[in-house]
């Protein structure tokens, strides 16, 4: 299976995608068939499954660059994890342990995939992505519509016209509106939800928070309305946090690998603090990755730095080769990207670490 899958591995994660023949836009998938074994097979001989690999390999082909088109995205990493774990389950006879056919197994990845992708892919290839979010998504497609609608829409008036109206059968469709929105004095009508940032955003988490799985938000979103930034904050300050939209600034804003792999693996270092509020914390801690690599000062313009407490003191001279790295990747990563003057630039990435790592250590205390 690894060998002869090894194809289709290859094409899917290649930067660029070549052409595909004729007859492969048509009807086959975005691989070649000739000798397809296995789940190459599987996809080939089903003409769902190779429609829906043409697909993937369109929207990884729309998503492979960063949001702010600086360099690529963290799409690869996401790409070749999910392969793996679609070898693993749908792979020769693995499938046979929780799925009726191979071919059920493989689309039911390919399904989850491709709703991530339809996501990232949102604001660039509105068309396409809602296509794919109807089908793979639908309870929740008039909601990624409404996203589109609020992100693209200048004039305020028509905004919230287009807005409401994406919003009137969410709303419709929720048996308990009063019980949902009237918590924390949350938009009750799809007009208020429409009218400005803060209430649209709360709208988001409110309604984010009555789902199994979390609303997917698209940090392509952002740059065009910063405001919406505010849909990564905490809301409960509970492990009801946890049901809060999702962004996937991770894997789409620029990647300055320095600064989050250190900030992440303090995080990860850090001992645990108790109480719930952490779950805030951890939430505010992405949200301020995600303004540090967007360049969003006013998230942390109005926030006073302390000196670290001991234990971050510490753990930051054990590893001060490695912080300095980080801090000077990301005020060279400013320089380039913003044309921030290296002074500026230097100040700004001592800021931003410093709260970070605080953060990082001691969520509770965020």
């Amino acid at each position: 299976m690894q060998v002869c899958f090894k194809a289709f591995l290859v094409i899917v994660l290649a930067t660029v995608f070549a052409p595909l023949s004729s007859h492969a836009a048509d009807n086959g998938p975005s691989f070649s068939c000739a000798g397809a074994k296995d789940i190459e097979a599987a996809i080939c001989a089903d003409a769902g499954l190779s429609a829906a690999d043409r697909r993937l390999a369109h929207f990884y082909g729309e998503v492979k660059t960063d949001i702010l088109g600086v360099g690529p995205s963290g799409q690869l990493a996401v790409q070749r994890r999910w392969l793996k774990d679609l070898n693993g389950d749908c792979g020769a006879k693995a499938w046979v342990k929780q799925f009726k056919s191979q071919a059920e197994c493989v689309r039911g990845h390919y399904d989850t995939r491709l709703q991530d992708l339809a996501v990232s892919a949102l604001i660039q290839d509105h068309d396409a992505a809602m296509a794919e979010l109807r089908r793979t998504a639908p309870h929740d497609a008039p909601v990624y519509e409404a996203i589109y609608l609020y992100t693209t829409t200048d004039n305020p008036q028509a905004r919230a016209a287009k807005v409401a109206a994406a919003l009137t059968p969410v709303y419709a469709g929720i048996p308990d509106k009063k019980a949902v929105f009237s918590e924390l004095d949350g938009p009750e009508t799809p007009q208020a939800a429409a009218a400005a940032d803060k209430a649209f955003v709360l709208f988001a988490q409110l309604y984010s928070g009555t789902l199994d799985t979390p609303l997917s938000w698209p940090c392509a979103a952002i740059p065009h309305r910063p405001g919406l930034i505010g849909a990564l904050d905490g809301l409960w300050g509970s492990s009801r946090d946890n049901f809060l939209p999702q962004a996937d600034c991770e894997i789409m804003a620029p990647q300055v690998p320095a600064f989050t792999g250190f900030v992440d693996t303090l995080q990860g270092d850090a001992p645990q603090c108790d109480g719930t509020i952490r779950y805030a914390g951890y939430r505010q801690f992405e949200r301020l990755k995600a303004a540090a690599l967007l360049h969003r000062a006013e998230a942390w313009k109005d926030e006073k730095v302390t000196p670290p407490e001991a234990g971050l003191a510490k753990y930051l001279k054990t590893h001060a080769q490695a912080a300095a790295k980080a801090k000077a990747a990301l005020a060279q990563y400013y320089q380039t990207t913003f044309k921030l003057p290296p002074d500026r630039a230097a100040a700004e990435a001592a800021v931003i670490f410093a709260l970070t790592t605080a953060l990082a250590y001691d969520p509770c205390d965020g």
